[in-house]
């Protein structure tokens, strides 16, 4: 027999259990990838400015990318949002 504490637990409550750690993780992981391009973004931008050798082909690539980095962050946050509410269905017994 098995002892008290090692009885499963119900299979629906163990899945949205680890859905709900994943969705923590992937919200900080993501979070933190946030932060850090807003800075690094900041830190090129004020380099930029500052370099005498740069050209107006140079700088539009610069802001081609930083916008293709912000959108793709944006697609990111969108997707989770159409995520959650399929994860909501999971039932859990109480």
């Amino acid at each position: 027999m098995m002892p008290d504490m090692m009885k499963m637990m119900d299979q629906n409550q163990m899945v949205k259990q680890m859905v709900d750690f994943q969705e923590t993780m992937l919200n900080s992981s993501f979070n933190a990838m946030e932060i850090f391009q807003v800075r690094m973004e900041k830190m090129m931008k004020m380099f930029w400015d500052q370099t005498a050798w740069t050209t107006e082909k140079m700088s539009s690539a610069l802001i081609d990318w930083t916008s293709a980095c912000n959108e793709g962050m944006k697609n990111v946050q969108e997707s989770s949002v159409k995520i959650n509410p399929n994860l909501v269905m999971i039932p859990t017994k109480k």
